[in-house]
C-alpha cells in the first residue's frame, strides 16, 4: 500500500497578496504531469479525478476512507434491490447561474451510458435499465440486475443538461471552485465560488502547475514556486526533502495501490500456472525496501489498500519464492531454455509494444488489454 507524501512549506503554506494576476489568498500545487481533459463524464486519469471534485459537484462523494456520503443530494434510498431514489438540495446554482436540477442529473448519466460518445467509464453503468425524472429535484435509477457497487458509479461529478463533449473546454459545475484558466501543459487555474451551496471556500484560488521533470517539481518546491506535492516525490528525494528548510514533509496512510493485471486471452499468461509463478518471482519485500525507501506496506488483499473499508486481507497469498516458480513455469510448459543463463522463458515486455502499449506510463502499469480479469494481480 502507498503512503501520501505531501511537501508543505513551513513558513509559508498559503501563498498570499499578489501572484502575478492572482490575489487574495490561494495554493500552487505541483501536477507530475498533463491532464487530457477534465470533463467528469470521460475523464479517468488521476490527476483530473484529484482536481475534477474542486469544479464539479456529484449526487454522492467519497469521504477520506472510502466512505459514500451526501453530496448534491440531500437523501437518498433504496426503495427495492434494483431502484435507487435520490433528493437533490434546492437553489444548487452551476458556475454560470442555472440551477442544478434532476434532469442535469439524468442527462449527465445518459451521456455517459450513450455508446456513441465512447466514454470510458460506460462500464459501471450497464446494470442501468433507465433513469427516470420523478420532479425538479427528484430522479430514480432502475437496474436490471442487482449491482451491490452501483452507488459508487454515482460519485461522476454532475454537468448541464445538453453540455457538449470538448477535450480542452469542459462544461461548468457546481463545485467549490471553478475554472478560469487551463493552459494545457502548464497550468490550471481554479478561483472560489462565492455562490458554493456549503459555502464560500477559504482559498481565493488554486493553482496547478504543471512540472512533469522530477528535478524541476522539487526545485520548484525548494525556491518557493510550489506549495504543495502530493504522491508525486519519488522516494529516493524524501530524505533530501526533509533537510530543506522550510519545507516539511507529512506522511499519511493512503488508500493508493500499485498491482500487476494479468489479460486472460493473452497466449502465455492464460495459463494458471504462468500468473502464479510471476506472483512468487517478485520479491515484494525487495521493492519496498529499496526502490520504496519503506515508503509502503505489503498489500495482499485484491485491488484495494488495506486502509480501505472494504479491504479483505483473507485471501491467497504468494510470497517470494523463486524455486517455486520455476517449478510452475516447467509445469505449465514454459521450462528455462538455458539454466541460469541470460535468455528469457518468455518476453512479456515485447507483448505489451505489440499491442500498442508504450513502455513509460504515468499513472499505472497494465498489461494488453482484451477481456482479461485485470483483478488477478499481485500488490506491491
Amino acid at each position: 500500500m502507498g503512503r501520501l507524501i505531501l511537501l508543505l512549506p513551513l513558513l509559508m503554506v498559503l501563498a498570499c497578496g499578489h501572484q502575478g494576476d492572482l490575489a487574495g489568498t490561494g495554493i500552487r500545487v505541483g501536477l507530475d504531469g498533463s491532464i487530457a481533459t477534465l470533463d467528469p463524464r470521460v475523464a479517468v486519469e488521476a490527476r483530473a479525478a484529484r482536481i475534477g471534485p474542486l469544479i464539479y459537484s456529484s449526487l454522492l462523494q467519497l469521504d477520506e476512507k472510502g466512505r459514500l456520503v451526501l453530496d448534491l443530494a440531500r437523501w437518498w434510498s433504496q426503495p427495492d434491490a434494483l431502484t435507487y431514489l435520490f433528493r437533490l438540495h434546492r437553489g444548487v446554482r452551476f458556475h454560470d447561474g442555472r440551477e442544478v436540477t434532476a434532469e442535469d442529473v439524468r442527462s449527465t448519466f445518459a451521456f455517459i451510458m450513450d455508446p456513441r460518445n465512447g466514454s470510458p467509464k460506460r462500464g459501471s453503468y450497464e446494470p442501468v435499465k433507465r433513469i427516470e425524472v420523478i420532479d425538479r429535484y427528484t430522479v430514480k435509477f432502475c437496474l436490471q440486475d442487482i449491482s451491490v457497487s452501483f452507488p459508487y458509479a454515482l460519485t461522476v461529478g454532475i454537468v448541464p443538461q445538453g453540455s457538449p463533449f470538448q477535450l480542452k473546454s469542459p462544461p461548468v459545475g457546481s463545485g467549490p471552485f471553478r475554472l478560469e484558466r487551463w493552459r494545457p501543459g502548464e497550468e490550471v487555474l481554479l478561483v472560489a465560488n462565492p455562490a458554493y451551496f456549503r459555502g464560500q471556500p477559504r482559498l481565493d484560488w488554486i493553482q496547478f502547475r504543471v512540472l512533469v521533470n522530477t528535478t524541476t517539481r522539487l526545485l520548484e518546491m525548494k525556491k518557493g514556486g510550489v506549495d504543495l506535492l502530493q504522491n508525486s516525490v519519488p522516494a529516493y528525494a524524501v530524505k533530501f526533502m526533509e533537510r530543506i528548510p522550510g519545507v516539511r514533509v507529512i506522511h499519511e496512510r493512503g488508500i493508493t495501490y500499485q498491482y500487476l493485471g494479468y489479460n486472460l486471452t493473452d497466449p502465455i499468461l492464460k495459463h494458471k500456472g504462468v500468473r502464479q509463478a510471476i506472483s512468487h518471482a517478485i520479491d515484494r519485500n525487495a521493492i519496498i525496501d529499496h526502490t520504496l525507501k519503506g515508503l509502503a506496506k505489503r498489500a495482499d488483499g485484491v485491488v484495494l489498500a488495506p486502509l480501505h473499508w472494504a479491504y479483505e486481507g483473507n485471501v491467497a497469498k504468494y510470497d517470494y519464492d523463486p524455486e517455486r516458480a520455476k517449478g510452475l513455469l516447467d509445469a505449465a510448459g514454459f521450462p528455462d531454455p538455458d539454466g541460469n543463463g541470460p535468455h528469457a522463458v518468455f518476453p512479456l515486455l515485447q507483448d505489451l509494444h505489440r499491442h500498442g502499449i508504450p513502455r513509460d506510463r504515468s499513472d499505472h502499469q497494465r498489461v494488453p488489454q482484451g477481456g482479461g480479469d485485470r483483478l488477478g494481480g499481485t500488490q506491491l
